[in-house]
This record gives structure tokens, sequence and C-alpha cells, in this order.
């Protein structure tokens, strides 16, 4: 009994001491995981994202919030055939997403949730992307932190496009890092293409997106391999290929198919919101015969709401109030009027088989935009003054958008930190030629050169409203936050 006992004494004391020394190596497992998780950028991208998805439904964020322009979106999304899909004023990409997402039994509410969630799922392939290109994952955390919280998310919740361009558009850059930075090439490639072939769809004006994205490929491509120009430029063909080719066969799909060649059938009407605002007496005598009628219907309604002709020295902030307005209470009315009323004119004379048989939005949009170009021909200086000062007015924005203004101004006041701290440590120079340098730039040039283009071509056709503002800044708030996330890293380690 005794020795039995004693065994039982020392099993036990083992038994004891295992579980003591597992509990422990359990312990630190626990602690290395947590540590692991709190130092790893993700985890506090999700924790931002978490935060922010609860903002957003706690303040109504999530809540649908139509405009004037929702119906025209959901009537579209009923569009029976493809041909009509096509001729429509409506680029296809919206209505086909409504189409998917809105159901009889919760109508709009789903929308928004879904834009949200395609949204912050585009931000993860965004860090992934710009982790690659940069090598730190805490240097791709400091460009994808304004996103979740700029601008742009004021649109979250509105039955717009703008919102689900900007996801496209994410998602179309990042794939374009990972094609530049890493193997798997048709992924990525593909990645691309469907990225800036959604964007348009969704937002027209995104359309710069197919010469866009080859030329700041190249420019990435040749910031971390400068030495390769013969791969660069085969490389390059094939980039331009990726969104080139969809362009010009969904294009020529549409010129098969209803007689017009181009994403959708808006931009002479776009035109027309400008050039409506430039009629007066002289314009309609000047004009070619084929267009007075029309011209005449701008001035008079026009007339009727109360307002005069734009003059070179009028205050542009009115004119651009009144773009809207033209285009649906004066471009579209009285272009529809002047298309029935030729075309019954020329069915009494000649019959109906002498008129366009293209569809009506078709022959609409190309009457307006021939309209538009014979009046900013006569009055070429208004419409630079119209182009030069939304410019400035794009530009004007930036001074009011926080999240340019408060990290530009950080970054203004750490340079001359970062440029003592280098100039008393003796491995300055290495520290400006950090590896990081190619990811800075890049990220620079895709910031300042989306925001140019987009605001370029929104003031050729329209004015930086709010919503072409927010989206065309999308990657400026990113650009300027990694600036100053390797300045203080080069001051905290000069060494680096």
């Amino acid at each position: 009994m005794t020795i039995f006992s004693s065994r039982q004494s020392v099993a036990a004391a083992w038994i004891a001491a295992t579980v003591e020394t597992v509990g422990g190596r359990s312990d630190i497992f626990r602690y290395e995981t947590v540590k692991r998780v709190l130092g790893h950028p993700l985890f506090w991208l999700s924790l931002v994202i978490a935060v922010t998805i609860g903002a957003l439904a706690a303040g109504g964020g999530l809540e649908p919030q139509k405009t004037p322009d929702t119906l025209s979106f959901l009537k579209a999304a009923e569009l029976g055939t493809l041909v009509e899909a096509l001729a429509n004023y409506r680029s296809m990409g919206y209505p086909a997403f409504l189409r998917l997402v809105v159901t009889p039994e919760q109508w709009l509410s789903r929308v928004p949730v879904v834009q949200v969630g395609l949204y912050f799922l585009s931000l993860y392939l965004f860090w992934f992307a710009v982790e690659r290109l940069s090598g730190s994952g805490w240097f791709a955390f400091a460009a994808t932190l304004p996103l979740p919280w700029a601008g742009v998310m004021t649109l979250a919740n509105v039955i717009q496009p703008d919102f689900s361009a900007a996801v496209a558009t994410i998602v179309a850059i990042s794939c374009l890092m990972l094609l530049v930075t890493g193997p798997s090439k048709i992924v990525w490639g593909v990645g691309v293409a469907v990225g800036v072939f959604a964007a348009y769809q969704l937002r027209p004006a995104a359309v710069f997106l197919v010469a866009m994205v080859p030329l700041l490929g190249v420019g990435v491509r040749w910031l971390r391999d400068r030495g390769d120009w013969r791969g660069i430029l085969r490389w390059s063909v094939g980039l331009a290929a990726l969104t080139l080719v969809p362009y010009l066969l969904f294009c020529g799909l549409r010129w098969v198919a209803v007689g017009h060649f181009g994403v959708v059938s808006f931009g002479g009407t776009n035109l027309a919101g400008i050039a409506a605002s430039f009629v007066d007496g002289r314009v309609v005598r000047e004009l070619p015969q084929e267009h007075r009628a029309l011209a005449r219907r701008f001035m008079s309604r026009r007339a009727q709401m109360g307002w005069k002709p734009m003059r070179r020295e009028s205050d542009i902030i009115e004119y651009f109030g009144q773009y809207s307005d033209n285009i649906w209470r004066v471009a579209r009315p009285a272009g529809k009027r002047t298309y029935r009323e030729n075309r019954q004119r020329v069915a009494e004379k000649f019959g109906d088989s002498h008129w366009d048989p293209r569809p009506e939005e078709v022959v609409l949009n190309e009457m307006l935009g021939s309209a538009s170009k014979a009046i900013i021909r006569l009055k070429p200086k208004h419409y630079f003054k119209w182009v030069t000062d939304a410019i400035v007015l794009g530009l004007r924005h930036l001074l009011d958008y926080a999240w340019i203004v408060a990290p530009l101004l950080v970054v203004l006041l750490s340079l001359p930190i970062l440029l003592l701290r280098q100039g008393a440590n003796a491995q300055a120079s290495e520290a400006r030629r950090s590896a990081r340098t190619p990811a800075l730039l890049a990220l620079l040039i895709l910031g300042v050169g989306y925001f140019a283009a987009y605001l370029l071509l929104v003031s050729l056709v329209s004015f930086p409203a709010y919503r072409y503002f927010v989206s065309m800044t999308l990657f400026l708030p990113s650009a300027i936050c990694v600036q100053l996330f390797e300045i203080w890293r080069r001051i905290l380690t000069p060494g680096a």
C-alpha cells in the first residue's frame, strides 16, 4: 500500500507539473498570438472599417437616399431588351447593379448595404496592392486609412452610381499595382480590364481610365525597373489592350445596335447644359439654319425662367447653378419638341422611311450635341471662361476638404524637422534613397493624375459639383498620408 500510495503521489505531482507547464505555454502562446494580431496593420484597418460601419448604421448612413436621378436609373433597370438598354441615356452599369440588388420585399434598403460592403472589400484589396508595391504593411495602412472616412463616403447611401464607380476604380487601380509587382499576371490583368470597364459603365466620366491606367502602369513599372525599356514597352502594349479592347468592343456593339459609337448617348446633352447659357439673339441669327429653331427654344425657355444669357463678365457660379435645369428643363424638352416636329415634317413630305431609323434618344443626343458645338463655335471665349472657371472652382474646393488640408499642413510642418534630422545624420543620403520611394511617387502620381484628369473631363462638359469633386479626390488623401508616414518614419529612424 505504501509503495502504491507513493506511486500515486508521484503521478499526481507529474500531472500537476505537466498541466502547469502546458498552461504556462498556453498563456505564452495566447500572449504571442494577441501580440501578433495587435501588431498587424490589417487588424487596425479592420477596426477602422468596423467603427465606420457602426457610425454609418448609427447615423442613418445605411438608409437609402434618393436623388432626382434615382428614378431614371430605376426605369433603366426595367428595360426589357439589350437594344433598349444600349440606346438609353443612362449607361448600363448602375441599372444592372440595381436589377441585381433591388427586391420587391426590401426595395432600395439593400442598396447602401451592398455598396458599402463592396467598398470595404475593395479597401482590403487596395491595402494588399500597396503593401506589395511598398513592401510595408504599415505604409499600406497609411495609404488606406483615409478611404473609410474620406468625402466619397458621404455618397455611400445615395442611389446614384458615383460611389459604386469609386469601388470599381479602386479595384482597377489595385489590380494594376498587383500586375506591376508580382505573379498571377492573368488574374490581375483580368481585374484591371473588368475594373476599368465597370467604372465607366457605372459613371461614364470614368472613361478617361481607358487611357490613364496604361499610362499610370507604365510610370509605376518604370519607377521600379528603369533599365528594362524594351520589356516595359512590350508590357505597356498588353496593358493598353486590356483597357482599350473592351472599350472598342462595347462601343462597336452600340454602333451596330443603335448607331452611336460611345459609352452612352448623353455627351451631347451634357454639352447642351453649357451651351444653352450662351444663346442670345446674335447666336440665333448666326447659327446654321438647321440649329436655329432649337436655339430659339433654348433662349425662350430660359427667358421664361427669368434667366439671361451668360456674358463674359457674368458670375459663373450663377450659371453653374443653372446647368442641371438647362439639361432637364431647357435642352431635352426643346430637343424632343424639335425632333418630333422634324420627324413629322419629313414624314409628311417623304414618308416615314426617309427618317433616321435610330432610337429617339440617340438622334436627340446627336442633335443637341451638334447644335451645342455650333453655339460654342460662335462663343468660344464664353466656353473657355466656363472651362477655366470650372477648373479653378475644383482647385478652390481643395481648400475646404479636411482630408487634404489637414494632412498636407502636417506634411509641411514636418518637412523642416526631417531636413534638420537628416542634416545631422551621416546616413541621410541613404535615407533619401529609400526603397519605398517608387511607391511614394506612384501614389503621388495616382492621386494628382486621377484628380487632374477627372477635373479636366468634368469641366469640359459640366462643372465640379460636390459628388463629382469627392469622386475625383478619391486617391489624393492617400497620396498625402503616405508622404506623412514616410517623413515621420525617416525622422524617427533616419538611418533606415
